[in-house]
């Protein structure tokens, strides 16, 4: 049965990555949700191009729209509408430096609305439907970081941020884990195609990793690279 796979915060990176593997795997229809049209695009190529030349016939659709307004709740109705939903990541953040105390509310507002409340509100429409699935693995992932629980002072409001998303994401799995497979992918370094280790291929390998596990093998939580710690670059940061 046909299968689809939906990308909050697609992007050059780790999003279209994942998408591009998971079309090429198994997915026959991709929803790319992104406030920046040109990005989602972009993308759509991207994914349509990897699976044509892995000889698969994909389904791309890109829906344009900012996670933190009201029109977002509506989005996701019409995604719904594509049916079979089994697989759904939770990508987006704000990366942007901000070290303590420099941040004023409303950049602090706009990281929590982004990050916090777009999971919450993301996780309580999907994980109802992936309930439901029968005829796959029923998988939500949401992209994170050590940084989460060993902060940047630097990037104080990112991960600020990413510490109650993490806190989200493990009470989502205590009440829903043992029906959906609900995990974090903890990447931990700059993302950089040059990098061997965290280069967006290679750590979407990691996500189809996470979603071909069966039931009774499933991680809450992994680390790209695994058994990594922090290690960082002021001059960027990518998730």
């Amino acid at each position: 049965m046909s299968q689809t796979l939906v990308i909050i915060g697609s992007g050059p990176g780790i999003g279209v990555s994942v998408a591009s593997l998971f079309a090429v795997r198994k997915f026959d229809t991709i929803a790319l949700l992104s406030r920046n049209t040109t990005r989602l695009s972009n993308d759509r190529e991207t994914v349509l191009k990897a699976a044509q030349k892995a000889g698969r016939t994909v389904d791309v659709k890109t829906f344009a729209v900012d996670i933190t307004s009201f029109e977002y709740i509506r989005t996701l109705a019409k995604v719904e509408q594509l049916g079979n939903i089994s697989c759904v990541v939770f990508n987006p953040a704000r990366v942007a430096p901000g070290s303590l105390f420099e941040l004023n509310e409303q950049q602090l507002l706009q990281d929590f609305q982004t990050t916090n409340i777009g999971c919450y509100e993301t996780a309580r429409w999907a994980l109802p439907l992936l309930r439901q699935v029968t005829t796959a693995k029923p998988t939500f992932i949401v992209t994170s970081s050590i940084f989460a629980v060993d902060p940047i002072p630097q990037f104080f409001g990112l991960f600020m941020v990413k510490a109650g998303q993490r806190n989200l994401v493990q009470s989502i799995q205590k009440v829903h884990g043992a029906d959906v497979h609900i995990a974090l992918v903890n990447v931990n370094g700059l993302v950089s195609v040059e990098d061997p280790h965290l280069n967006p291929d290679v750590i979407a390998e990691r996500f189809w990793g996470l979603y071909e596990q069966e039931k009774g093998d499933w991680a809450g939580e992994i680390n790209v690279p695994e058994g990594s710690g922090a290690t960082f670059k002021e001059s960027a940061f990518d998730f």
